[in-house]
């Protein structure tokens, strides 16, 4: 009678899985909610800008059927890994750089070992000699025995300067994936959005997941939103605490389960909303706390001594920094750099002093998982907020910006909150 009553119990769950139903937390006798399948969406559900790099050797990584005549006699090689198949995942770069000549750099997009055959070779080139391209790079996974194959869209960049030039192309995803879901009867829209560029879903540290929970059709992807939760975290959806249980490679389904963790419901970090609290300790050693600061205007500042789209805005932000009278205006840099990222604490007080960034910065060796960082949820860098004299926040932004717009919009926030 055990044994029958198992199978029974078995075959049930597997039912549930198997059709995709909901069914009510207070009637789950296993913890599964539900499992659906999401659509993929060729743009940006997250903008976050956390790169991988392709590298740059004199050999391919992989063994080529037919490559470009080059302008250069000694290409640079680099590969760009998407999808989970042992064979396919490698996607070859060729790096093509002669002196007087516009680079060119070749990527293997339809991933058939093929350099002559992905399009034009030429890419737009942004200020400060940065080149960029969009594209869109065929992806093979493997899963119960299937390969699938999809196209996703990258943003590839190749900067000039020396030391990043030895890094090759730098590669980040611009895709996610949407659907519903329904939990006790009522439907929720859902997008889910990877961290990993090689566009694995399956690792619950690297994914996020946002649920319309309020219904209202518009989905909140800030940040800070209420309706934006990292893939490792419960979170909280009508009283009821939940956590992703599992997602496929390629993120094409995704299951939740009732979580024995219990969390309350998620409080927004938005404009009009307070600014959370924290304590930090700056570079030279000085303890303080963000409501020290209270009577000006703060801006947060998150950024990484690794981070190009930081470098980037570095120069806008010292003229920022010079504007405005310390006594009405300060900057907190909160850097993610540390040992995940492989920057050290002296790497960071060499690139401050060397780039005279004056203004309090902390650093708490945690890269990705700065507490601060944590605590505002960021996911990409650059990332910046404006708080107001009262402690309110009254702009957020970031991601990279070549034109330097973010930054225009930054300093007239501060002016306008500073003639109040």
């Amino acid at each position: 009678m055990k044994a029958i009553r198992f199978k029974l119990i078995s075959l049930l769950a597997c039912l549930l899985i198997a059709t995709s139903l909901s069914i009510r937390p207070s009637e789950a006798q296993s913890t599964l909610v539900i499992s659906t399948r999401l659509e993929i969406r060729p743009q940006h559900i997250v903008s976050a800008y956390r790169p991988s790099f392709s590298g740059a050797e004199e050999k391919p990584p992989v063994k080529l059927v037919k490559e470009p005549e080059y302008n250069s006699k000694k290409p640079r090689y680099g590969r760009v890994t998407v999808g989970n198949a042992k064979e396919k995942k490698d996607i070859v770069v060729a790096i093509d750089e002669a002196e007087g000549e516009a680079p060119r750099v070749y990527i293997d997009s339809n991933n058939n070992r093929d350099l002559t055959d992905d399009g034009d070779a030429q890419w737009t080139r942004l200020r400060d000699g940065v080149y960029q391209k969009t594209v869109a790079i065929r992806a093979t996974f493997e899963e119960g025995g299937e390969a699938r194959e999809v196209e996703l869209p990258y943003g590839v960049y190749r900067f000039s300067d020396e030391e990043r030039k030895k890094r090759g192309v730098f590669y980040y995803r611009k895709y996610g994936r949407t659907g519903t879901l329904e939990i006790a009867g009522k439907q929720y829209r859902v997008a889910l959005s990877t961290l990993d560029n090689q566009g694995i879903y399956s690792d619950r540290e690297k994914i996020l997941l946002a649920i319309d929970l309020n219904r209202d059709d518009n989905l909140d992807l800030s940040m800070g939103s209420a309706e934006m939760f990292k893939g490792a975290e419960p979170f909280n959806i009508d009283g009821e605490s939940y956590r992703i249980a599992r997602v496929t490679d390629m993120g094409d389904r995704v299951s939740l389960e009732v979580s024995s963790e219990k969390v309350e419901a998620r409080r927004y970090i938005s404009r009009g909303e307070p600014a959370v609290e924290f304590d930090f300790q700056t570079l030279d050693g000085k303890k303080m706390r963000l409501s020290d600061f209270r009577g000006k205007v703060v801006m947060l500042d998150f950024w990484a001594t690794w981070c190009g789209p930081c470098i980037k805005d570095l120069p806008d932000l010292k003229r920022l920094y010079a504007a405005f009278d310390r006594s009405k205006f300060e900057i907190i840099g909160i850097s993610l750099d540390g040992k995940s990222t492989r920057t050290p604490r002296d790497r960071v007080v060499s690139f401050i002093q060397k780039n005279e960034m004056t203004w309090p910065n902390t650093f708490d060796d945690g890269g990705w998982g700065n507490a601060v960082a944590k605590l505002y949820r960021v996911t990409g860098i650059p990332h910046q907020l404006i708080i107001d004299q009262k402690g309110v926040i009254r702009l957020i932004t970031g991601g990279a910006d070549a034109s330097g717009s973010k930054l225009e919009r930054i300093h007239k926030a501060i002016e306008e909150l500073l003639e109040k």
